[in-house]
């Protein structure tokens, strides 16, 4: 008996501490005031519509969160091939730079052998003028040696 009395005693003290679960019902227009400032109040539909959004909002993140690495590994990616591509540019302009320097180089020696070749020419022409003259000289003197040879040799043989 002490013990049944003992348990009920302690049932009741339980019952009074503890808060209860409570069904509260509204009139229309009733207004629910909720027992702390911070709870939140909704009915079972809004809960429904509310844990579906969260399902739908946590696929969404992990969707974005998806997209976001496979755009930042296209970035990535694309840095890459932009950086290659600069590299190639840079290649290439100093590529065409030595071509640039090459041609330079080789129009200046085509002139200077342009002009080398307007001397030689010029010179050749001079010597062939000077051999011309010294071939009529020579032929002067040739014949005019025969011919005093041939007199002389008439002059003696007479």
């Amino acid at each position: 008996m002490k013990k049944l009395k003992l348990i009920v005693c302690l049932f009741f003290g339980i019952m009074s501490m503890s808060h209860s679960q409570s069904i509260t019902v509204l009139n229309k227009g009733d207004v629910y005031e909720p027992p702390q400032d911070q709870m939140v109040v909704m009915d079972k539909y809004t809960f429904g519509n509310y844990h579906y959004t969260a399902q739908k909002y946590d696929t969404l993140k992990n969707e974005v969160l998806e997209l976001d690495s496979l755009i930042q590994s296209k970035d990535s990616t694309q840095a890459k091939i932009i950086a290659e591509y600069v590299q190639a540019l840079e290649l290439k302009d100093y590529e065409a730079n030595v071509y640039k320097e090459g041609y330079g180089e080789i129009i200046v020696q085509l002139n200077s052998s342009i002009d080398k070749n307007n001397q030689l020419i010029t010179d050749y022409k001079k010597l062939q003028e000077k051999n011309k003259r010294i071939k009529r000289w020579r032929n002067f003197f040739l014949g005019g040696t025969m011919v005093s040879a041939g007199i002389f040799i008439l002059l003696i043989a007479i």
